[in-house]
Formats: structure tokens, sequence, C-alpha cells
């Protein structure tokens, strides 16, 4: 396409001599191409083959990165890619793959691969198979621009608006039941008459960001703001409950639709302390943040940041992250189980408990209880699609189990292949509690070992609109010139 190219030095790694690319392809999870683009013609085209071969024989070992060279490709299939590096990273269940004979920084090829990722979903809303089988006209397209003879150009979605002009072709995301992405499940729209809507369908904000080459076909409705505060907890608890760690880590979602370029500042709650260089203030009550990084835009409001909690900037299109966070309740010192007795007493207790009972019954038979309770506090707030993974022992012969009389919206499923028992509970309530007995029949005697078999437990979860940290957005602006300016401002809370 050759339409714009860096105006650097020499230096500068998009455009350094070995940072070249010969192919990008994506692969769906059987390792069949949605996209191929061949830039360079130097690759076989057998690369996709080669590639899916070698991560589904290497399974959980695949790193991201790896060469093919005579010495390890012996087979025929493999002796044709000699000499061929592979990049890649997965998204969406979806393999982003780029190959290059040059010996080029495989730091920069995966940061690359994430900006490519980034872009395709900006112009095409959800990044799922069959949204880019259905626009993949356009994603050449985009493609095209972001890569030009093998060498990275620009992947700004605000640049790029300026050389793409197909379409995109919209698709509702039925896969939105996962929280992982700003265009996940948040409830219905409620619009009563009378009453304003207070909530957006999950789906509003994975529409494209871009939408085509005419502005003046902005869909109505188009002039807001989505905000996500996702947090993902990691928890390790031993047998008797004690946490042993507990760490949040949170991030600042934004996607933007706003028209022109207003500026947007966002307050977050006063009693935010930053503990600088690993100094933990015994401030008590104030939610404590052991670490936080930002995103470019909002480096002139950095230097108040401290003292009035307010970042202001003006968003580029599509989606970013603000802000990511780190908070540790229990760095303090206490390994408590009780989050009231560290330093932050404005985090949230623990979500899940799980208290697990095992017994041996006779030579070759266990039994087990798992009593999972919530501890989720607020009125009406619930988690999701819990999944607690329970695994058995590598003997197991057979595997029973009961649930508490009555239970509804529960499955259990015992998967012999993975050695693991997975009980799925649809909605889990704030203070309420279930328990899942166990019966294990092993093909050999009991040993001393097999106690230390039946687990770790571990949980999946999401919980809409619950902050753990205490972290708040308090207020959101959208400030313009233009009196009328009205903009729709959405803003989401998820703990995973």
């Amino acid at each position: 396409s050759g339409h714009h190219h860096h105006a650097c030095g020499s230096h500068c790694a998009f455009c350094w001599p070995w940072s070249m690319f010969s192919q990008f392809f994506i692969l769906n999870p059987k390792g069949d191409s949605i996209i191929f683009r061949d830039y360079r013609g130097d690759v076989p085209k057998s690369t996709p083959d080669v590639f899916y071969r070698h991560i589904t024989t290497l399974k959980n070992e695949a790193t991201p990165v790896f060469f093919i060279s005579g010495a390890t490709g012996a087979s025929v299939e493999t002796s044709s890619v000699d000499g061929v590096n592979f990049i890649s990273i997965k998204q969406k269940g979806l393999y982003f793959v780029l190959t290059t004979r040059s010996n080029m920084s495989s730091s920069f090829g995966i940061e690359f691969l994430a900006s490519i990722g980034k872009v395709i979903k900006d112009y095409i809303g959800v990044l799922s198979e069959e949204s880019i089988r259905n626009n993949f006209v356009l994603i050449y397209e985009v493609l095209d621009e972001v890569i030009d003879y093998g060498y990275a150009q620009g992947t700004s979605t605000e640049e790029l608006k300026s050389f793409v002009f197909n379409e995109p072709s919209v698709l509702v995301d039925r896969s939105s039941t996962q929280a992982s992405s700003i265009i996940s499940a948040v409830e219905n729209a409620i619009t009563s008459s009378g009453k304003k809507q207070v909530t957006a369908p999950g789906r509003a904000s994975s529409r494209p960001v871009i939408g085509g080459s005419n502005p003046s076909k902005d869909r109505e409705g188009a002039n807001e703001i989505f905000v996500d505060l996702i947090e993902q907890l990691t928890v390790l608890c031993a047998g008797n409950g004690s946490v042993l760690r507990f760490d949040i880590d949170g991030s600042i979602v934004m996607k933007s639709f706003l028209k022109g370029s207003p500026d947007i500042s966002i307050t977050l709650n006063e009693d935010l302390v930053i503990s600088s260089q690993g100094d933990r203030p015994s401030t008590y009550g104030s939610v404590i943040l052991d670490d936080c990084n930002f995103h470019e835009c909002v480096a002139a409001s950095m230097e108040t940041f401290n003292s009035d909690h307010t970042l202001s900037f003006s968003p580029p299109q599509g989606e970013f992250t603000l802000m990511n966070y780190r908070v540790s309740p229990f760095a303090s010192g206490s390994s408590s189980s009780d989050s009231s007795s560290s330093g932050a007493s404005t985090t949230q207790p623990l979500p899940f408990r799980v208290f697990p009972f095992v017994d041996i019954v006779a030579p070759n038979r266990l039994e087990a209880m798992f009593k999972v309770r919530g501890d989720i506090q607020g009125h009406g707030v619930h988690a999701n699609n819990v999944v607690v993974k329970i695994p058995v022992p590598k003997s197991t012969q057979t595997c029973n189990w009961d649930m508490d009389y009555g239970v509804q919206g529960q499955s259990v499923e015992y998967k012999p292949t993975e050695g693991m028992v997975l009980w799925t509970i649809k909605k889990f309530g704030g203070a309420s509690e279930h328990v899942l007995r166990l019966k294990v029949l092993l093909d050999s005697p009991v040993a001393a070992s097999v106690k230390k078999e039946l687990g770790p437990v571990s949980m999946e979860f999401s919980i809409p609109m619950y902050s753990c940290s205490g972290v708040q957005i308090k207020h959101l602006r959208v400030t313009e010139r233009n009196k009328l300016y009205q903009p729709h401002r959405w803003i989401r809370y998820i703990a995973q």
C-alpha cells in the first residue's frame, strides 16, 4: 500500500532492517486458517500447518516464540520451513501468528501482534471467528496498512481511519458471558415507561469504534463512553481457611465512541493512597495501591493525581487501558483471615471461602465434603457462572457425588481424562453457602499422599458491579465547549 511510512531515523524499531515479517495468519482452535497474508514470499505456504502441529504436539509446553532449524525439523514437512521463526499470541481462543526469517526482537513481535489484535477488534467490534470471517475484506485492508512488504507501519486506530474504507459487518457476540473484555455481560437494558434507562446491554459496547469512511453515517446514540473497572483476584488459602496470599490486579478499561475530541476527567475515591517504593503508609481506612501505571494520554494530570485523585485527558479512539493497579490487602504483614485487621479496612473481605473435609472410610475409598461460603457484600450483588474445580487422585476408579436437596442452577461433571470434578453454580448470592459431597473409589489401597492429590481446589467466577479492592470511580465528566453536547456515560465493575 505504501501510503504512510515512519518519518524517523534508522534506529526506530518499526523500520529497523531486520524487523521484517514474512507472513501473518490467524488460526481457529482446530488449526484452520481464517486469515492468511504473505508479505514477502520467502517462506512456504505450509507454515500454518507446521505451527499448528508444533503447538498440538507440545500442548502446554509450547512457547509463544519458537524457531525451526534443519536439526529440529527432521521430518519432510518441517524441512521446507527450515530457518523460520514463529511468534504467536492467543486471543479469544484464536492464534495470531507472525513468521519471519530475520533474527528480530521477539518481544517486539509479541507487542506488535497484540496491537494488530486490538486494531482488528476496534474495526469489527467482536474478536471471534464468525466476526472475522464476516469482515475478512475489511481485515485484509487493515493488514495491508499495518504491514507493508513485511515492515511494520502504524497500529493507531485513529491514524488508520484515513486509509481504510470498507464498512464493518457487525455481529452480536453470543459468548458474552465471559467478563474478560469490555463487551461482556451486563444486565439487559431496564426501560419502563417514564423511567430513564439506567443499564446498557452488555453488547452495547461491542460494536466497532469505526463507522467506516462516511462520517454522516454515525449511528444514533453513538455519542457515548464505556468504562470498565475490572479486578482479577489471586487468592491462596491453606486447608484451615487462613489466607496465604491475596492480590488484586485491577484495570480501568475505556472504550470511547464520543464525537469530536472532548476532554474527560475521572475522579477516583478520596481515600486512595499510593504506597511509594514499598513503604506502606499505615493510614487506617484507606485503599492502598501497591503499584499502578497509567496510559500516556493522562501524562499532563499526573502531577496533581496524588492530591485530587483526578485524571484529565482526551481519549484516543478505540479501546484502551487507562490505568492498571495492584492491591495486596495483607501485605502489611498480617496473613490474617479477617481483612479488618490489616491496614486497609475499606477492602472487601474475600468474596468466597472454601472449606474442605476429607475422610478415608475404607482402604480404597475416600469421602470428601466441600463447603463454599459466599461473603459478597452489598444489596443484590451476586456472582455468575461460578466454577469450582476439584482435582481427584490419579488412581480414581469411580467418583460419585451428591448436593444439598432441592438445589437448582447447579451441575457437577466428572472428567476422568483430566482427573477433575467441575462443580458449576449459575448464580451465587452474597450470604449463602453450598455443599458438595464426593465419594471416590480408588483402584489401589490409599497411600499417605492421596489426601494431597485431592486438590488444590480452584474457583472461577465473575461478580458484576462489585469492587473488591475498594477502588471506585466517583465522577466521570465529559467537557466540550458546545453546550448541546450530551454524551451517555456507562460505568461497570467486574470482579473475577
